[in-house]
């Protein structure tokens, strides 16, 4: 008999940490290894991925920030009717949930997924501060935790979490090569976003958020767009309206309204990255694995990312990283990249894809976490 694998977390949105679960859990499912479930806090559109390759999707529906009894007592029941041997949490909530939950649903082994390099609780004050805390003593009740980066296990260790790195492993993620792969699309893309052939277009794709740190990408743009005015900018993402306007406030300030397209998150990812010449990542602190920067590559696109977390060691050789907060050494990236002769230009493209085939794919992502989570299983 198969033993029953839970994943929980928070909500089934477009994040990244959210699309690597639905992805393993599918992978996990196809392989057999496991009955495999997934348990949410909210639900999201991810939940229509999953039930269609025929997973069973729960969603507890907590109602709002006070909902705590009874949301506990629901994901206890839930759970309960599950009954899983196995459960593997995703993100700072879901991992508390898993070990608060597990004396009253028969003491399933419990697998932590750590997905930054940096925890942002600071950005939530006191109760942010006081559930890592938490968060950091209840790290031992795990049978063994999983982060995505080697960045984000050393942060985490340096924080007081425990264990060896046999029961702390570093699992990166997946990129679907078969679905992130050239296209022939990029000039019609181009075209919907008011761009022609004359134009370079250099993208960041992400969640308006501080740790992206926008304000270094806008600022690094504008000194590109001074050094070279064909060269076009979009910006793809949702986030707080107030943040929004602070970005588009600094957009226009910084002379870049009319080189410059904001849109929303689109699903479509595989048909815009072949559109951008290159994609940059600003990311300021908490980036683990970047999953935009892995797919990008995979559509052999060239990448400029600061040295956050383990984006250095994704792109090795095929892009530019650079410290965090300096626009400076950011723009120089991307210049550097823009002006490289088509040639070299194709020599880099080739290799950031066979980088991701060779070491960054699905199928590598599921097989390692298999191994990991039976490795973890009592004997019976």
């Amino acid at each position: 008999m198969r033993p029953t694998l839970a994943f929980l977390i928070r909500d089934l949105g477009y994040g990244g940490a959210q699309r690597q679960l639905a992805t393993l859990a599918c992978g996990l499912a196809a392989r057999g290894d496991f009955d495999v479930h997934v348990v949410c806090f909210y639900g999201g559109p991810l939940r229509c991925e999953l039930e269609n390759a025929g997973i069973p999707v729960h969603c507890i529906e907590k109602g709002h920030r006070w909902d705590l009894a009874g949301f506990f007592l629901r994901l206890v029941g839930t759970l309960r009717s599950i009954r899983p041997d196995l459960v593997h949490s995703y993100l700072a909530e879901a991992n508390l949930m898993a070990s608060l939950t597990r004396p009253f649903c028969r003491r399933p082994t419990i697998v932590w997924g750590i997905r930054d390099s940096q925890s942002d609780a600071h950005q939530w004050g006191i109760l942010g501060k006081l559930a890592f805390r938490l968060n950091v003593k209840l790290s031992s009740t795990a049978r063994g935790l999983i982060s995505n980066s080697h960045a984000g296990r050393q942060w985490y260790r340096e924080q007081g979490y425990p264990m060896d790195d046999e029961d702390f492993r570093v699992i990166p993620n997946g990129i679907d090569v078969s679905r992130f792969t050239p296209s022939a699309l990029a000039q019609s893309i181009r075209r919907e976003w008011g761009f022609d052939d004359r134009h370079s277009v250099v993208g960041i794709i992400g969640r308006l958020n501080p740790m992206k740190d926008h304000p270094t990408f806008l600022q690094a743009a504008a000194r590109v767009a001074a050094d070279s005015p064909h060269v076009r900018f979009v910006v793809m993402g949702h986030g707080p309206e107030t943040y929004l306007a602070e970005l588009t406030g600094l957009a226009e300030k910084l002379g870049l309204s009319d080189k410059l397209r904001w849109l929303p998150p689109q699903q479509d990812l595989e048909n815009l990255y072949p559109a951008l010449t290159t994609l940059v990542s600003s990311s300021s602190f908490g980036e683990g694995f970047s999953n935009v920067i892995g797919e990008a590559m995979a559509c052999g696109i060239p990448c400029v990312a600061t040295a956050v977390g383990d984006s250095a060691l994704l792109i090795g050789d095929t892009g530019w990283t650079c410290p965090p907060g300096d626009p400076d050494t950011l723009a120089a990236g991307i210049l550097h990249l823009l002006q490289l002769s088509g040639d070299k230009r194709s020599e880099l493209s080739q290799s950031a894809r066979k980088r991701i085939e060779d070491n960054f794919t699905t199928d590598l992502m599921v097989q390692r976490t298999a191994s990991a989570l039976i490795d973890w299983l009592p004997l019976k």
